[in-house]
C-alpha cells in the first residue's frame, strides 16, 4: 500500500501576512501576495498557514477591520487550490472572530487553536470553545509545543477538550 501523499503547508508570517491582510485596499499588496501564494502552489504547496501575530512580524493593529476581512476572503477566493489556516489565539481574535460572522465562510479556510503563537511553547490547557467549534462547521487543529516526548498526552487532551467543546 502506498503511503498516503503529503501535504505540504507554508507558514506565512511577516510582510506576507501584511500583504494578504492588506490586499483588498492596496493592489501593490495583492499582487505580491498573490504571485507569492502562486509560487508556493507551483513548488507543491497545498496548505498555507496564515500566523497573524505579533511576534512573527505582522502588524496586528487591524485585524478586526472590516477592510482586513475583506482582505483575507479576497485571498483566499482568489486561491481556491490553496487550504488556508487562520492560528486562532487570543491575539488574533479579532481575525477569527470577523471570519467567523460571515454568513458563507469559504471552505478552503480552517482553523488551528494555538495559543503559543507559532513559537513552540507548550501549550498548559486546550481551547474547549464551544462557540467556535460548533458554529464554525470547520475542520479545526491543535498546536503549541508538541514533540516526541509529550505527543501522547496531548492526543488525549485535545480529543478531550475537542468533545468537550460539543465537536468530534
Amino acid at each position: 500500500m502506498a503511503p498516503p501523499p503529503i501535504r505540504l503547508a507554508a507558514h506565512l508570517c511577516g510582510s506576507h501576512v501584511n500583504n494578504l491582510l492588506s490586499s483588498s485596499t492596496d493592489t501593490s499588496c495583492a499582487n505580491n501576495i498573490d504571485t507569492f501564494l502562486t509560487e508556493l502552489h507551483n513548488w507543491g504547496f497545498r496548505r498555507v498557514q496564515v500566523n497573524a501575530t505579533a511576534v512573527n512580524g505582522v502588524h496586528t493593529e487591524h485585524l478586526g477591520e472590516k477592510s482586513t476581512i475583506q482582505s483575507f476572503l479576497r485571498t483566499t477566493a482568489a486561491h481556491l487550490k490553496l487550504e488556508f489556516i487562520v492560528q486562532k489565539n487570543e491575539e488574533t481574535l479579532p481575525l477569527w472572530n470577523g471570519l467567523l460572522e460571515q454568513e458563507a465562510l469559504p471552505e478552503n479556510i480552517v482553523f488551528l487553536h494555538d495559543e503559543s503563537k507559532g513559537t513552540g511553547k507548550e501549550a498548559s490547557t486546550w481551547s474547549t470553545d464551544p462557540q467556535f467549534v460548533t458554529s464554525s462547521r470547520k475542520i479545526v487543529g491543535y498546536a503549541g509545543g508538541i514533540k516526541p516526548a509529550n505527543v501522547g498526552k496531548v492526543a488525549q487532551d485535545t480529543i478531550k477538550a475537542c468533545q468537550e467543546s460539543g465537536g468530534k
